[in-house]
């Protein structure tokens, strides 16, 4: 058996393959050799570290969303004391996040039991900040709400993941400038606060506001690009079982 170090690195670098081919081919379309390939190891190298393609991909997305919540920590860290600049600098660096790998993500995790506990890990991640930065704001006074700080953590990040799969479709009026003015706006409501309306920073766009769909040359109705679904309850009424907790448990071990 390799020692401990050499297998936390190998294991490193399979993840670090399996995150590039997650972005250059799609979530659905990442296959063993893939990430063999990338890691320049043999399949059989990627199934010892990881015994389903699940547990791989699942790996994958930890590690990108741990490297970027350590680095919204530490934004925030630099903004200060002061909860709402703390605030501030987290949904800017939410709202600026790309939402690719979280969409292929969503829709594999509606499907695996295994990768929904994962999903959910990586959301109470993204909350934790959140909700300390609240927590500081309603006990010094700076805060006042209604609501829990987890509560308002939980909307915060429910919103930034709306506008920015909205964005990540093409809508042209969602720039990240005015995601970040949409929630910082409705967050500042939420915690007693006047309305805060962030300016865009040099160079930034806010887009066209989004506005009535334009009217068809040929009948004078208003034209449709997104047609109606059926609604779709993705969870089921289902919560992470035992197995899929000790799943997120195990895929992390090695960081």
């Amino acid at each position: 058996m390799a020692p401990r170090s050499a297998t936390t690195e190998r294991r490193a670098l399979i993840r670090e393959a399996a995150i590039r081919a997650i972005d250059e081919r799609g979530f659905d379309a990442v296959r063993y050799s893939d990430v063999a390939d990338g890691a320049g190891v043999a399949v059989g190298t990627v199934q010892y570290y990881f015994a389903s393609r699940d547990a791989l991909l699942g790996a994958a997305f930890l590690e990108t969303n741990r490297a970027a919540i350590a680095n919204a920590r530490r934004i925030a860290a630099e903004a200060g004391d002061d909860p709402w600049d703390r605030l501030e600098a987290l949904v800017a660096e939410l709202a600026g996040a790309t939402w690719a790998v979280w969409l292929d993500f969503w829709a594999a995790a509606r499907l695996h039991a295994e990768l929904r506990a994962v999903l959910e890990a990586a959301y109470e991640a993204w909350r934790g900040p959140v909700v300390e930065a609240i927590e500081d704001g309603l006990r010094s006074g700076v805060f006042a709400s209604p609501f829990t700080a987890s509560e308002l953590a939980a909307a915060l990040v429910a919103m930034v993941d709306g506008l920015g799969l909205q964005r990540e479709l093409g809508l042209p009026w969602l720039q990240p400038a005015r995601a970040r003015q949409l929630v910082l706006g409705m967050l500042s409501l939420a915690l007693g606060r006047a309305l805060v309306v962030v300016r865009p920073r040099p160079g930034e766009s806010l887009g066209a506001p989004p506005g009535p769909a334009p009217a068809s040359p040929s009948d004078g109705r208003r034209s449709r690009s997104l047609q109606p679904r059926q609604p779709v309850t993705p969870f089921q009424g289902r919560t992470p079982s035992v197995l899929s907790r000790r799943f997120v448990r195990d895929i992390g071990r090695g960081w």
